[in-house]
């Protein structure tokens, strides 16, 4: 992660060209005559260049968080002391670099400069004119912005010195290998309800009191709403209006080859140079000297090569009759078609379909009557909203349009009435007491106006009414108690050398699990269980309706020459690497901050933060 530190700082002074170049941050015209928020050792860090970085990590930070982001919420997330802190660090490291006498000659920062995209013409070449109008956006002069790039390269190169030859610990990350890339093998058994030697009896009134009074969560009703809506929708339109022959008739003349189709079938073509090869193939096929897919494939292609998909007789040329006369499955002779002579195989009879008026007019005349409708109730919203917009409530507007009023009580989950639709059940779980209603859509085009009179807190769900729904609860919970006994008992019994069949179990056994195994029927925790155990325990694993007991058999180092191991050893030295860099910079830095005189103007900061909000 130190190594990058370098390349960030590099691609924000890219980033502030190219796309925030406009922001117009000029050093006199922000603050007057203060030139910088502060120094570190005395190294100006400018106004206009804190004001440009701020900008682009508000950016950024809205880009990832998929909002709009105030500066008064990006400050409370601290992000204008971290862009703060990034440019004391880099300046904390230009000191250093000073003092080391470490900088880059001009070559360098000209080659830096000319690959810089936002510095190109349209043909990707550098442009001297594009550069002076960027940095000119910049409020930026050639001399400024050349110095803070060859700061920049300078510190890469510091950067690069301070994490040279980062030493690892062989040791740590052969543990971590050995942790991660350990195998056991188990064997495991699931004890189910069919395990048991009888069934729990069944409650008593007074076990289903007791149990309902002890598990008050398990019988609570939801949070609920009373509603009261209107409701307009096309089916309460539908059966008022009246379609008459004519239209009907137009539109299935419309949809005439919608209703009435000739027949298809699937056909697959194979083209040959000229009229004796595809005679000669054709002749080996009938002699079944080889089949069709073996011809195909000597021919240099693949079946989705030669597939023309469903086609109709006239698609095929003079070849249609004699393809259309062909039975499934069959191959046709040599036919000399537009694009030579070919021979065809007949994958799919799709027959002809014809539909009548008089077997569809049904259905279109609902369809007809049903766009009616939706265009009827587009008509009626500008009325609704008129009412809406005088004060009428919900009742006045059912007296006064096609909508019809209702109430019911919705609770999370229900789908009665009106809260089939999902958009009226997302607008009646949101809409509070008080809400002003509003028009809302429905999928089928119909609309509706909610209201929500009244919410009931959740509470307990009357005794006398859920006597059946106790019961099965008290019986699940006493199977599984009785499931969790058996296991209990089992699993003090299971070790080793006994085997599960003599407790009549039917065991399963996994070989070469590792702590990235995943093995099917047993739950999310099995694996971690397994790993947690020691060589030759038996345990037992709650997994919702059954149990599991599980015992381990066997503990193995990890295999060094699977390709698996290698990766992941890989991996381990990659982040071991990469942790120690990051501690070590940190750390150098974090004591170059000590020794540095850093002052900050808050006041000149506080100016920056006021062209923010």
């Amino acid at each position: 992660m130190a190594k990058k530190t370098g390349g960030k700082i590099f691609l924000w002074i890219i980033m502030g060209l190219l796309f925030f170049g406009l922001v117009g941050f000029g050093a006199t015209g922000l603050t007057g005559n203060v030139r910088s928020v502060g120094t570190v050792a005395g190294h100006e860090i400018s106004i206009n260049r804190y004001a440009r970085e701020l900008s682009s990590q508000l950016r950024a930070f809205e880009a990832q968080a998929g909002s709009s982001i105030s500066f008064v919420q990006a400050q409370q997330f601290g992000l204008d002391r971290l862009v703060l802190d990034q440019l004391i660090l880099e300046r904390v490291l230009d000191d250093q670099n000073n003092k080391f006498g470490l900088s880059v000659g001009d070559q360098n920062v000209r080659d830096q400069i000319l690959t810089i995209a936002g510095f190109q013409d349209l043909s990707g070449n550098f442009s001297r004119e594009t550069y002076r109008d960027a940095l000119d956006r910049m409020g930026e002069s050639e001399e400024s912005f050349e110095t803070s790039l060859r700061d920049e390269i300078s510190r890469t190169i510091l950067q690069a010195a301070v994490l040279a030859n980062v030493p690892t610990s062989e040791t740590y990350r052969s543990l971590l290998i050995e942790f991660a890339g350990e195998r056991r093998t188990v064997t495991w058994a699931e004890l189910d309800a069919g395990s048991l030697d009888e069934p729990p009896a069944q409650p008593n009134g007074t076990d289903l009191q007791t149990f309902y009074d002890e598990n008050p969560d398990q019988f609570m009703a939801p949070e609920a709403r009373e509603i009261t809506y209107a409701i307009l929708t096309p089916d309460m339109l539908q059966s008022s209006l009246d379609v008459d022959a004519q239209s009907v008739a137009a539109l299935y003349q419309e949809r005439f080859d919608e209703f009435n189709q000739p027949e298809k079938r699937i056909v697959e073509r194979l083209v040959f140079f000229d009229m004796e090869e595809a005679n000669t193939a054709f002749e080996r096929l009938t002699s079944d000297d080889l089949t069709f897919e073996e011809l195909v494939v000597e021919r240099g292609l693949s079946l989705s090569d030669i597939d023309l998909g469903d086609i109709t007789k006239g698609d095929l040329g003079a070849a249609g009759e004699v393809v259309f006369a062909t039975d499934l499955q069959g191959i046709t002779p040599a036919i000399e078609t537009d694009l030579g002579s070919a021979i065809f195989r007949v994958n799919a009879i799709i027959d002809a379909q014809s539909q009548s008026l008089e077997e569809v007019a049904e259905q279109l005349e609902s369809e007809i009557a049903m766009s009616r409708a939706v265009r009827l109730i587009d008509q009626e919203r500008e009325a609704i909203l008129d009412l809406l917009a005088g004060g009428a409530k919900l009742e006045d507007i059912s007296e006064r349009t096609p909508m019809e009023i209702g109430t019911l009580v919705w609770s999370e989950g229900s789908t009665d009435g009106p809260a089939k639709y999902d958009s009226f059940r997302t607008v009646a779980a949101t809409t509070e007491p008080g809400d002003y209603p509003d028009i809302e859509d429905l999928s089928d085009g119909g609309i509706f106006l909610l209201r929500v009179d009244q919410v009931i807190a959740p509470k307990m769900k009357n005794f006398d009414e859920i006597q059946e729904e106790i019961s099965e609860k008290w019986v699940a919970a006493e199977l599984q108690s009785a499931i969790a006994k058996k296991a209990s008992e089992l699993v003090e019994q299971i070790l080793p050398p006994s085997n599960f069949e003599s407790f009549g179990l039917n065991a399963n056994q996994e070989s070469d699990l590792t702590r990235r195994s995943f093995v099917p029927g047993t739950p999310p925790e099995f694996v971690t269980e397994v790993f947690a155990a020691e060589l030759g325990e038996a345990f037992v694993i709650n997994a919702g309706d059954s149990h599991l007991i599980v015992r381990v058999e066997g503990v193995a180092a990890p295999d060094l020459e699977d390709p698996d191991v290698q990766t992941l050893a890989r991996t381990l030295a990659d982040r071991q690497a990469n942790s120690v860099a990051q501690d070590l910079f940190e750390r150098t830095t974090s004591a170059l901050r000590r020794e540095a005189d850093i002052r900050i103007d808050e006041a000149a900061v506080r100016a920056v933060h006021a062209n923010f909000q």
